[in-house]
């Protein structure tokens, strides 16, 4: 699934692992700068769980939040969120032409998903990355700087989060305190390479070896929502 590029977009690319993840820590970065987005993995998990939502309502719900946003170039990659083949999925990468990419940040005890992606596009375009933060087992992050926003933007942000019922109404995807808690986005703080290390303790290297091999990648380190 796909859109035509927007006139306006910035030649930004906004990587986003699973359907939702844009819009709930990506919003402010999606208005301003008005970035290429592409999600990664398509969602097989939560159907698998017998929750009874599709890939094909998740994709339709990414599409109208999306279009809340004013994102007008986008695409849905068709890599199985249950089992991702992360050489696949680098390979794909390496072919996308980006000034600035907006990637997963690497967190401690954060979601495999995120965290693999967020380690292949530190390989890919070193220098060229800005890290957003989401979730660990111990909850959303809310460190690092945040995201700068105007009033408008609020407005739009929940709008596009609405769009996501599945994550919201069906009992068991352990997702919804996610649309219900303090909506302000963050970027990893980078003041250099040394504090970033620290601060996150964790080699993306060390996160990209682990996922070719296919360790805990088909679900969340020690969390069951999976999708998020």
């Amino acid at each position: 699934m796909s859109q035509t590029r927007d006139a306006s977009s910035s030649g930004a690319v906004f990587l986003s692992p699973h359907n939702d993840d844009e819009t709930l820590f990506g919003s402010f970065t999606l208005l301003r700068e008005r970035p290429r987005v592409i999600t990664v993995l398509r969602s097989y998990v939560q159907e698998e769980r017998g929750t009874g939502v599709t890939y094909q309502e998740r994709e339709a719900e990414n599409a109208a939040a999306l279009e809340v946003l004013g994102i007008g170039d986008w695409e849905q990659w068709t890599y199985p969120d249950d089992d991702p083949p992360w050489r696949e999925i680098r390979e794909r990468l390496a072919s996308v032409d980006a000034g600035r990419v907006y990637a997963p940040a690497i967190e401690r005890r954060g979601h495999a998903h995120h965290n693999a992606i967020g380690g292949l596009a530190s390989a890919l375009w070193p220098g060229k990355i800005t890290y957003y933060t989401t979730y660990t087992t111990w909850g959303r992050t809310k460190r690092g700087y945040k995201v700068p926003w105007e009033h408008e933007w609020v407005l739009l942000k929940l709008r596009a989060l609405s769009c996501y019922r599945s994550q919201i109404l069906v009992p068991g995807t352990l997702t919804t305190h996610h649309f219900l808690e303090a909506q302000s986005e963050y970027y990893l703080a980078q003041s250099s390479p040394i504090s970033s290390a620290v601060y996150w303790a964790s080699d993306a290297s060390q996160v990209v070896r682990s996922a070719f091999s296919g360790a805990s990648a088909r679900v969340g380190l020690g969390r069951p929502s999976a999708d998020c």
